[in-house]
């Protein structure tokens, strides 16, 4: 009987640990798909230089089959800041068929030190798929990332950039307007004005975003780099690459203002806490192991 008890309790051990157990073998020649709307015009960086910046990659259900779909930034060592539209259906609830993990700590996506499952996954309640209004979702992960220079948080900027002023776009999406180009491979990153929100065609909207790029030479974020940071000149979170104006990338580039959903953004980790500490140690297969050694000195 004894024994019959030890090998249970062995068994709850194993399958707490097997349940926080994190695996993505992505296969980092996989093709593209559904990358979303919204660098043209800048140059090659290093990830240390952006160590806020991931990759968002899902893994279809259906298949298994993994793809590159957007950009995001570290908001904390467990949560990912990114755009709505790049985790939404087009109804803009929340896109189910599909399971949603990031890379982090390489300028080259599908290369990255660290690959981690998100297991929640959370749309603002206002996004309009429509209007393209507060385009902005954040993704728990099942673990912690390891901090070190590449791979970092970045905190949200109070206000949002002036006319102007410039801000710095990030992004693995596409370089060229022309015909057949694929996103980059290798992070890409250029600076640009704040434009007048007539520019884009914002009016009301410019309460909850802004309008940046440049039209000539073209400076802008394009397809593929869809909920990625721009970062002001302060080096804080201010902007989402959220879609852009026409069919090509003129340099009418709109962003998700930060400041504006700062609010939602700490209460909905403060009402979602994993069950982790900041380390990233793993609480539950903690206490089972305490658990099964109090049982193994009595059992002996």
């Amino acid at each position: 009987m004894k024994f019959f008890w030890l090998v249970m309790l062995i068994t709850v051990v194993a399958c707490s640990a097997t349940a926080q157990r994190v695996a993505v073998p992505f296969d980092r020649y996989a093709p593209t798909k559904n990358v979303e709307e919204r660098i043209i015009g800048g140059q090659t960086v290093a990830i240390s230089s952006f160590p806020y910046q991931v990759s968002l990659l899902f893994t279809q259900i259906s298949d298994g089959t993994e793809y590159f779909t957007c950009g995001g930034s570290i908001y904390h060592d467990q949560w990912i800041i990114t755009a709505a539209h790049c985790v939404a259906n087009a109804d803009g609830s929340l896109n189910t068929d599909d399971a949603f993990f990031i890379g982090a700590g390489s300028n080259k996506w599908g290369s990255e030190a660290q690959y981690i499952n998100a297991d929640k996954v959370f749309i603002h309640p206002n996004y309009d798929p429509q209007a393209h209004t507060s385009d902005i979702a954040l993704l728990r992960l099942v673990k912690p990332l390891k901090l070190n220079t590449d791979v970092q948080p970045i905190s949200l900027g109070v206000s949002s950039p002036s006319i102007g002023e410039s801000v710095t776009v990030s992004g693995w999406g596409l370089t060229s307007n022309s015909p057949g180009t694929s996103v980059s491979s290798v992070l890409q990153a250029v600076t640009i004005p704040i434009r007048d929100p007539i520019d884009c065609q914002l009016t009301t909207d410019m309460t909850v975003a802004f309008c940046a790029g440049q039209a000539s030479p073209i400076e802008d974020s394009c397809r593929g780099d869809s909920g990625g940071p721009a970062v002001d000149s302060s080096g804080f979170l201010v902007g989402i690459v959220s879609y852009g104006l026409g069919d090509i990338c003129d340099g009418r580039g709109v962003y998700t203002r930060v400041d504006v959903f700062d609010s939602w953004a700490s209460d909905t980790v403060d009402s979602n806490l994993p069950n982790t500490t900041s380390s990233g140690f793993i609480l539950a297969p903690f206490f089972a192991s305490l658990i099964l050694l109090f049982s193994l000195s009595w059992l002996l």
